[in-house]
C-alpha cells in the first residue's frame, strides 16, 4: 500500500480489493461498514464485514486467527478516529485502528448532499498501543468504572422487566455507553485519548 507517514501495517495480497468493497458498501447504503484486522502486522488480514448504521458498528472476531485491530467507514465524512472510537479499540485490546472516509471532509459526522468522488477516499491508521501510558491508563480507568456501569446496567434491566410485567413496554435503552458510569470513565480518559490522536497516523489511497 501506497500512503505517507509510518507505515505500521502491510495487508496480505488480494486485502486491498476487499478494502474497496467495505467502502463501496458503506457508500451505497450511507451506512458504517468494517471489520477486524487479523494475523499479523506483517501480512494482516481482514475478518467477518460488518454492516452498522451512519455512526455505528459492532465487529465480530477473525475466525480464529489473532486479533490486531479493526477498520471501519464513515461515509460521506473525514477519515479521523473519533473518542468513541479510541476507547473501544483501546478496551478490546487492539493495537491498530483503521478508519476511512472523504480526505476532502472538514470533521467527522458531516454528510454531504452531492456524492463525493472515490478518488477523495483514503484510510488512515492510528497505532492505538503506541504511548503506552496512555493506552494503558485509558484502560485502567474504564476497569475501576466497570462495577458502577455493571450495576446500572442491571437496574435499568430491573426496570424494563417490571414494566414488561405490567404488560408495558420497555422504556429504558442498555447501553454500557449511555450509563452515567461510562460517561464520567470517557471524561477522565479524554486528555489520554488525544495523547493517541496527536500520536500520528499512516494513511493510504484505496482508489487511485
Amino acid at each position: 500500500l501506497k500512503g505517507r507517514g509510518l507505515c505500521m501495517i502491510k495487508f496480505a495480497k488480494g486485502e486491498l480489493e476487499k478494502i474497496k468493497e467495505l467502502l463501496r458498501l458503506s457508500w451505497r447504503e450511507n451506512r458504517e461498514v468494517g471489520a477486524k484486522i487479523c494475523g499479523s502486522k506483517d501480512e494482516a488480514v481482514l475478518g467477518t464485514i460488518c454492516t452498522g448504521d451512519y455512526c455505528s458498528l459492532e465487529l465480530k472476531d477473525c475466525r480464529g486467527k489473532p486479533v490486531i485491530g479493526s477498520i471501519h467507514t464513515h461515509p460521506h465524512s473525514a477519515p479521523y478516529l473519533s473518542e468513541e472510537d479510541v476507547i473501544h479499540a483501546v478496551l478490546d485490546g487492539e493495537s491498530i485502528m483503521c478508519v476511512c472516509g472523504n480526505a476532502k471532509a472538514p470533521g467527522i459526522a458531516v454528510e454531504f448532499e452531492k456524492p463525493v468522488p472515490f478518488r477523495n477516499m483514503v484510510c488512515r491508521c492510528w497505532e492505538v498501543d503506541k504511548d503506552k501510558e496512555a493506552y494503558e491508563s485509558i484502560r485502567r480507568i474504564f476497569k475501576e468504572a466497570e462495577p458502577e456501569i455493571r450495576r446500572e446496567m442491571e437496574e435499568l434491566e430491573a426496570k424494563n422487566r417490571e414494566l414488561e410485567a405490567r404488560g408495558e413496554k420497555w422504556r429504558y435503552v442498555v447501553k454500557d455507553y449511555l450509563t452515567l458510569a461510562y460517561i464520567e470513565a470517557k471524561r477522565k480518559a479524554r486528555e489520554y485519548v488525544k495523547r493517541i490522536l496527536r500520536s500520528g497516523y499512516y494513511e493510504f489511497k484505496v482508489f487511485k
